[in-house]
Parts: structure tokens; sequence; C-alpha cells
């Protein structure tokens, strides 16, 4: 990664620290901390309302929220996570086969993306809203089901209806036929109440700005929050495939209006991972190359300018579940005296002048004369 090597050489590291509350240590909590928002609403947004008001779905008069994927079960056991391959046609037929079944409970499906939907709640309330993430669900070895939703009847009554709909529709029986995992059950998660765009209130008093991503979830947020949108090419092309152009003239345009950009780049797989070992460095480098050198670029072309580089946490390789440790952040630009972090790394960075900063000082320290 050499453009976040030349930010480490330039620049000053350090760590940030991670609330120990899991509800504050999720992507979209902490993302909501660093742009500056309120530990009460890094709590209370969650990735359904904020993926709906994105995708511009109707939540008028809505009880509740969820994002539901599309997943694997074999038998009690959870053995894909998220169904590859899944194309917005198959998505779109299988939604739409799920209709009647969630009708009668007051619930619509709506598509978001290939294997991804919103499931809005009208006319009643759902008790023990928050869920399991199937991503934090550890796969095959662990993959037992019922466990770990145990506490949640009215959701394994929704799998349970999920099942028998979807396990004999003709996108899992073309799926099944070409050896390929089916999409045979719907897992809801990450629900809470909708959530409505900034209007003339000022969501983060220390953010603002610009948003730049792929992402659903901070497409929403950016949203949520006021701030500017800018869509950026998907830097991981098809899962990992060829690399996609870093598109700068919408940055360049939103440099020109605002003077705070946030580029928030989602992780190429569900629930924040790269696959194995050789796919996470294919696509650090991905990322150095179709987005950081780009962005730093464009930042040289409008000194002054200081760059914050950091990640929202880590995820364990073999469980998938999230973990609590620091993360790594480098700090260049303007007025920033390098220390002797030369590298973008856990190891190099604990050592940097910066030392360790909550999430939610990350605003102050960027901004800081």
């Amino acid at each position: 990664m050499p453009t976040a090597t030349e930010c480490a050489v330039t620049g000053q590291g350090g760590e940030v620290v991670l609330p120990r509350k899991s509800a504050l240590n999720t992507p979209e909590s902490l993302l909501t901390r660093y742009l500056g928002g309120s530990a009460k609403q890094a709590e209370s947004l969650q990735r359904g309302p904020l993926e709906a008001l994105a995708g511009a779905i109707d939540t008028q008069d809505a009880t509740a929220v969820f994002r539901a994927d599309f997943v694997t079960l074999d038998g009690e056991r959870l053995a894909d996570q998220a169904v590859p391959a899944l194309s917005e046609q198959e998505t779109n037929s299988l939604v739409e086969a799920m209709q009647p079944v969630l009708a009668p409970q007051g619930m619509t499906l709506h598509p978001l993306r290939p294997g991804v939907a919103a499931v809005v709640v009208r006319g009643h309330t759902i008790e023990s809203m928050p869920t399991v993430c199937p991503f934090h669900i550890p796969v095959p070895d662990g993959g037992e089901v019922w466990g770990a939703i145990r506490n949640r009847r009215w959701l394994r009554q929704w799998v349970d209806a999920s099942r028998e709909v979807l396990a004999s529709h003709p996108v899992n029986a073309v799926r099944v036929d070409l050896g390929e995992n089916p999409a045979n059950a719907l897992w809801p998660w990450g629900g809470g109440a909708p959530i409505a765009p900034a209007a003339e209130r000022d969501r983060f008093p220390r953010g603002g700005g610009v948003m730049v991503t792929q992402s659903q979830m901070a497409q929403g947020l950016a949203k949520y929050a006021g701030m500017d949108m800018v869509r950026l090419a998907d830097p991981w092309g098809q899962r990992l495939g060829k690399r996609a152009s870093f598109k700068i003239a919408g940055l360049v345009e939103g440099l020109q209006r605002q003077d705070h950009v946030v580029v928030y780049v989602e992780a190429p797989w569900p629930g924040g991972r790269y696959g194995g070992p050789t796919d996470k460095v294919w696509a650090l480098e991905n990322l150095d190359h179709t987005v950081l050198a780009p962005l730093r670029t464009v930042l040289e072309a409008h000194r002054p300018y200081r760059l914050l580089l950091t990640v929202d946490g880590g995820v364990s390789v073999m469980e998938g579940t999230r973990l609590g440790e620091r993360c790594p952040m480098i700090l260049t630009g303007a007025h920033v005296e390098p220390d002797a972090v030369g590298h973008w790394d856990e190891v190099a960075c604990a050592a940097g002048q910066l030392g360790a900063v909550p999430a939610d000082e990350l605003m102050d320290i960027l901004r800081k004369d």
C-alpha cells in the first residue's frame, strides 16, 4: 500500500479506541461517532432503517424497519450467511414470492440490492427488536441457528415461514441443479424505528460536509445527517474481480462545496469481511490504488488539507465476529509533524505520537489547528 505508507511517513500514527458497549461497536454506530453524532444517536441508528432511507423506501406510518438477507439453511445449521452470486432479478423474484406470507403480518418486503431486502412493519409493535446478525454466527461448524435466536420467537417463525416458501422456488431449484447454495431462508436483523432525512435541523453539529461511499448504510447515514452525497465507484468490481476506476469528478465538486469530505468504503463481502488472507491482501492493495491514491492527488491540488485514515473495526477471519481491538490510524497534512511511524498497521501505529483516541474525538483531531 504505497499511498498509505506515504501518509504514515509524512504524518503521525495512533490508535482508535472502540467503545466497549457492543451496541456502539457496529459499523453504523462507529461511523455515526466518527461524524460527530452523540452516543444516543449511535446506539439508536440501526442498519435496517438506514439502508431503507438510502433506498428511498416508503416507511411512513411504519413501526419498525429491518434489513433481511437471503441465507442458506441446512436443517438447523446456517450453511451460508450470504448466498453468493444471487442476481438482482433472482432477488426480486424471491421477494415477490414472500410478499403473500408477510402481508397478513402487516409487513412488506422491498429489494435493496442482490441478496438483500428491507422489511417494513406496520400496524403492530415487534418486541425484542435487536436480533443476531447472520454474519456474526460462525459457519459452518458453529452455525447452529436456533441457539442464536432462541429468545426471538417471532424471528424463528419468520425464518420458518420463509423456508416453506423459498425451498421449492424455481430460483432455488436451478441453483441446486447447478450445485450452488440455495437462497432458502430470509434472515431479518438490524431492526429499528424508521428515520427521516435531515430537514432544517443539524443532526451532527461537528459533522456535515460530503459523504463519498458505495455503502448503502453510509448513504442512509448521510441523508439522515444532511450531508451532500457522492457515489463511489465500487472498488471491488465483481466481488474482487477486475479493478474499478475511481471517479474523482464528484469528489472535486464536493470539495468545492464543502471543506469536509468523508470517504467510507464498505468491505467486499458482507459483515466487514475480506475473504481469506490472499483476498485481504488484494483488497488492501486495490483500496490503495483505486481510492486512496486518487483521493490524495485531489487533496494535493486543494492545499492546505488534512487526511485521517482509519477503519471502523476488525473482523475475525475464522468466525466472522467483530473484534474489540483498537484500530490503527494515520493523520497527515497541514501542521502535522511526522513521527517515527512508517506504516499503517496495528503494530506501527500503536507507537505513534497521537496515542489512543476515543472514536468520538476523531473529528476534533482532524480539525485541530
